[in-house]
C-alpha cells in the first residue's frame, strides 16, 4: 500500500458514482511523480478506489488512462460493475473520459 492519506476529499458518492477531489501538488505523490509536472500516477486510482470500497484488490485487469491526471483535479468515478470485479470509467468534472479501471478484489 502506498501513502495516499490525504491525497484526495470525497465530495460525493453513491452507490454508482463518487466524486473526489485532489490534493494540491504539495503532496508526497505528486512531488515524486513529478515536482514541476505533477501527475497522479495510474495505480493512484485503483489505490483510491480500494480505500474507498475496503477492498483487498487481487488482480488489476485494465488500467488504462486516455488523459493527464493533475493536481486539485475534481474526479468523477462511475461503477459500471462490482460484482468481484470492479469495472469503473474515470471522468473529469465535465465528465469527460479520462480512463478506465477494472480489477478483481476480496
Amino acid at each position: 500500500m502506498f501513502n495516499i492519506n490525504n491525497l484526495y476529499t470525497i465530495i460525493s458518492k453513491s452507490e454508482n458514482k463518487i466524486v473526489i477531489q485532489l490534493s494540491d501538488e504539495h503532496h508526497a505523490i505528486f512531488q515524486a511523480h513529478f515536482p514541476k509536472n505533477a501527475l497522479l500516477p495510474g495505480f493512484c486510482h485503483i489505490e483510491i478506489l480500494a480505500e474507498i470500497f475496503s477492498d483487498e484488490v487481487e488482480k488489476v485487469a485494465l488500467l488504462k488512462l486516455r488523459q493527464k491526471t493533475v493536481p486539485n483535479e475534481e474526479i468523477v468515478y462511475t461503477i459500471i460493475n462490482s460484482e468481484k470485479r470492479r469495472k469503473i470509467k474515470i471522468l473529469d468534472k465535465t465528465e469527460k473520459l479520462i480512463g478506465t479501471i477494472s480489477y478483481e478484489y476480496k
